[in-house]
């Protein structure tokens, strides 16, 4: 079964790590509502990114003759450029920024016992994690130590749910699977079993989205409000129509509104 999270959480939280530490904001933080303006832009990238690689999915899965290498390859290949793009709307902004364990911590500790794995530069400097979620395939379960920790990891405990909503679907196939007696998952199917993920992460990260532009229109984003607006433009965001009020002008107090926006 796929390790759908893992490659882009891996990269997700390298450039994250670099953003932040260009910009001297603190990698750790505590976790916060996704009903959240300043919480928009992070939702909008990983609701793009799941749209993007659904895409590269069902591309795959319509490919005759898939081959392991192939789809190995295409898979990696589109984990990298979406992590990319995405880092380059929201990978500096630190609302958006996952958790990292300070260094030498109990916690950092806590999250090693548990099968989360830190990554290093030369120097053995820790510049990010691979959250990598994996699924033992024997028995269609999760590590519950890797669980038990994953909601705290993300901007948002909405963001999280979705991720969760998404393996929950591979679970569930795998469930589906080995009751029919079926034999492994071919590239083609897998490539379909991740359509499935991606779009249950979708749903979720849709209802996620409304509650953070829900709270666009009663308080706006403090911290450094242009941020917000570059954001909007680049993922095409309006407030109106997330909450699907047709067409009506933005809040005069929304980050989001389209005039007098800086870059």
């Amino acid at each position: 079964m796929p390790r759908s999270p893992g490659l882009r959480l891996a990269l997700l939280c390298l450039a994250a790590a670099a953003a932040l530490a260009a910009s001297g904001a603190p990698a750790a933080r505590a976790q916060t509502s996704c009903a959240d303006c300043c919480m928009l832009p992070c939702i909008e990238g990983q609701l793009w990114e799941a749209a993007y690689m659904k895409g590269v999915y069902q591309r795959m899965s319509k490919i005759k003759g898939l081959s392991e290498a192939a789809f190995a390859q295409r898979e990696a290949d589109a984990h990298q450029l979406a992590s990319a793009i995405r880092g380059m709307y929201v990978g500096a902004n630190p609302h958006c920024a996952w958790y990292m364990p300070p260094q030498g911590s109990p916690e950092e500790r806590r999250f090693v016992l548990a099968g989360y794995k830190p990554i290093h530069d030369a120097s053995g400097a820790v510049t990010g994690w691979n959250y990598d979620l994996e699924m033992d395939v024997k028995d269609c379960t999760m590590d519950k130590r890797k669980l038990d920790i994953y909601p705290s990891l993300t901007p948002c405990e909405g963001m999280a749910r979705a991720v969760l909503d998404h393996e929950q679907k591979h679970i569930d196939d795998c469930d589906r699977q080995q009751t029919k007696g079926l034999s492994a998952p071919g590239p083609a199917q897998r490539a379909k079993n991740e359509v499935n993920g991606y779009e249950a992460e979708m749903n979720a990260l849709q209802q996620v989205r409304r509650q953070a532009a829900q709270a666009c229109t009663e308080k706006s984003c403090p911290d450094r409000p242009w941020d917000f607006e570059r954001a909007a433009r680049l993922f095409h965001t309006d407030i109106q129509a997330i909450l699907g009020l047709g067409k009506v002008k933005s809040p005069s107090k929304s980050p989001l509104r389209r005039g007098g926006a800086r870059g």
